[in-house]
């Protein structure tokens, strides 16, 4: 049996929006994602495809565009719902 870490891809992502999974916590404490904090660029067209997407709950409406807060944990959900690919590592 290998110790070899599964790297997690998009659809592992998806399931973490659902909440507080054992995926969550894997993710969490093994992902090399963690920490990772995430920005939203000019590109944003405010349509906030993103918020409901992030399961700290990290990104608000600003004046004019979405804005990822500092409790961002870097896990990247946020990046596979976005229509304008506006949300980088930062």
């Amino acid at each position: 049996m290998s110790n070899e870490k599964k790297k997690l891809d998009a659809k592992d992502l998806e399931q973490v929006a659902g909440g507080e999974t054992p995926l969550w916590k894997k993710l969490v404490k093994e992902a090399n994602v963690h920490g990772t904090a995430y920005c939203i660029t000019s590109d944003c067209i405010a349509c906030e495809s993103c918020r409901p997407k992030c399961p700290v709950g990290a990104i608000y409406m600003g004046d004019s565009q979405c804005i990822i807060g500092p409790s961002c944990i870097g896990c990247g959900n946020c990046t596979f719902h976005c229509p304008v690919a506006a949300i980088m590592p930062g």
